[in-house]
């Protein structure tokens, strides 16, 4: 894995996104630029492109960018209120969980807009639209040669989000955020974050098309140089959307805190501990087809044996060997896995190497 240098305002986060950095007046952005961002292959002799996008000023309060392939929401939010976002994968928190709240997850990689509006020092407005599928324009119907993925850039998967974000000074930022998507298939959350009933709510309908709203909140407080506290707090509905079926919707939440320590024992370092609880359903309706096949159970949640919350903790320290290599020893502990109590805890003991060129 590559990393990049730390950014100098919150010696943790590198690149575009620092949320500790003093708010900017867009006229201070930088010229239109393409970013392709990774380049690779799923099979052998093939080549994929990853994230190709190009940013550009407007006006003096509005910039936007534009997404060809792959583009993500956290590629053009001014903030995502976490002190371990880590765009390379070797410079930030070990687990994609503890990266930023899962609400920027939701049906997020694709073809799409992003537009940020300034709408006063330190209050930033911003829009955002994605498409997953928008390379398969074809319609989104049962019998579609592509399943359940084509439909174009407006007529499938989508999400769309608005997110207003709020830098009273250098130190402390917050901001509400909202989305509203469309997908069909699996999983809601990138990466599979969260529980198979956060990801998987099959039986809210028949083939699992379903659209989906959500609300976020979340804040980050720098209280000195080398302390930092993030938190977010995620709720999520997924309505089945099929037609012809009684269809049902599922509930779904996320929380968590984490602590950074930037610089601890030596300028460069990183220790970092994150609390919180992964997307995980506590309602997910079932329609009445299936509910004989479950013993006349309405809600799938209900049938899970000895249920329970779902914790994820995590602890790292990114020591920083010299200025190309940094070693992160940690450790991440993951209580009644898959939000049942009958799965034993999981354990992970990982050491992380990243180079930096």
């Amino acid at each position: 894995m590559v990393s990049v240098p730390t950014c100098t305002n919150c010696g943790t986060l590198s690149g575009v996104n620092c949320p500790l950095a003093p708010p900017k007046p867009l006229k201070s952005i930088p010229g239109a630029s393409i970013f392709p961002q990774a380049i690779s292959g799923n099979k052998p002799g093939s080549v994929e492109i990853g994230t190709v996008s190009y940013k550009f000023p407007i006006s003096k309060k509005l910039r936007a960018t534009v997404f060809a392939n792959r583009g993500e929401h956290v590629d053009y939010l001014p903030n995502v209120f976490s002190t371990f976002n880590d765009e390379d994968g070797g410079s930030g928190s070990l687990s994609t969980f503890a990266q930023y709240s899962p609400i920027y997850r939701i049906v997020s990689q694709g073809a799409g807009l992003g537009l940020n509006y300034e709408l006063s020092s330190g209050i930033n407005l911003t829009l955002g639209y994605l498409a997953p599928n928008a390379e398969s324009p074809e319609n989104l119907t049962p019998d579609s040669s592509n399943g359940t993925t084509a439909g174009g850039l407006f007529n499938g998967r989508y999400s769309a989000l608005a997110q207003l974000t709020i830098q009273p000074s250098r130190n402390l930022a917050f901001g509400l955020t909202y989305l509203n998507g469309y997908t069909a298939g699996t999983p809601t959350f990138l990466n599979d974050v969260g529980t198979i009933s956060a990801n998987s709510p099959s039986l809210i309908s028949d083939n699992a098309r379903r659209e989906i709203n959500a609300y976020g909140v979340a804040g980050l407080w720098r209280v000195s140089p080398k302390f930092a506290v993030n938190s977010w707090f995620m709720y999520t509905n997924q309505q089945g959307r099929s037609a012809g079926t009684d269809n049902e919707s599922a509930d779904v939440y996320s929380y968590a805190i984490a602590l950074a320590f930037p610089d601890l024992g030596k300028e460069g370092n990183l220790g970092g501990i994150i609390a919180g609880v992964p997307p995980y359903a506590t309602r997910s309706g079932i329609i009445p087809f299936y509910r004989p096949f479950l013993g006349g159970a309405s809600d799938v949640v209900n049938t899970i044996p000895n249920r329970a919350t779902p914790l994820h903790l995590e602890a790292f320290y990114k020591y920083k060997l010299n200025d190309h290599i940094s070693i992160t020893p940690g450790v991440i502990w993951l209580v009644a896995p898959n939000q049942t109590s009958n799965n034993p805890d999981v354990v992970i003991g990982t050491v992380r190497t990243t180079f930096t060129f």
